[in-house]
């Protein structure tokens, strides 16, 4: 039987073989809940702003800033691919942190100047990331807002439930104990402003979402 060759039309229709895909990986997805529980932990913990509680925070930012320049290196689906405007914001605050880090020299308070070192890097590492992120995964956006205002919910949810059931508590995880502390909502971030202002960040972040759906 002669060997028949597809003509050229048929040809045009036949599936590309490619490589294995270097794309998704399921990668950007996993440095999107990294940085949301990242972000939840730090509003659970009073705003991981002093002790160990900060301490902790930034040496998860740390280990997920190694996973995502891992995934990076082995092209697992983090890309870098960001504009002037972005690279100099990110250049000016790792700036600001080694300035910060510089004021060790002539620091009257030394630990509280290394405490405000470190927070600004973590604040670079941060900008890093959610700059990787959005470098790549297009639907990078969309994510984070779905993952920022299931965070800003259970902040909100919280915080009521000190008022609405006190000193109901699930021992190792919350306990809701602040409603005798101040008539105010404050819980838990511990400061009712610092509560305020995260309810007005997640507010365009609704309005965004529920224009999405």
């Amino acid at each position: 039987m002669a060997a028949t060759t597809p003509s050229p039309v048929a040809a045009e229709r036949l599936p590309a073989t490619v490589g294995p895909s270097r794309g998704w990986h399921a990668h950007p997805a996993l440095l999107a809940l990294a940085l949301a529980a990242a972000s939840t932990y730090a509003a659970f913990a009073s705003g991981a702003t002093h002790g160990s509680q900060q301490a902790r925070l930034e040496v998860l930012l740390v280990l997920i800033a190694l996973g995502a320049m891992v995934s990076w290196a082995s092209g697992g689906g983090i890309r870098w691919q960001t504009g002037r405007a972005a690279t100099a914001g990110l250049v000016l605050l790792v700036a600001l942190a080694v300035w910060s880090a510089l004021g060790l020299l002539w620091s009257i308070t030394p630990d509280g100047t290394w405490l405000e070192a470190n927070r600004a890097i973590a604040y670079a590492l941060v900008v890093a990331l959610a700059l990787a992120l959005g470098s790549s995964d297009p639907r990078a956006p969309e994510r984070m807002i779905a993952l920022l205002l299931a965070s800003a919910s259970l902040v909100a949810l919280y915080a009521l439930g000190t008022k609405v059931v006190p000193g109901w508590r699930i021992p190792g995880l919350f306990d809701l104990d602040d409603a005798t502390a101040l008539s105010r909502l404050r819980a838990p971030l511990g400061y009712f402003n610092a509560l305020a202002l995260l309810c007005a960040l997640a507010l365009p972040v609704s309005v965004t979402a529920g224009q999405a759906t």
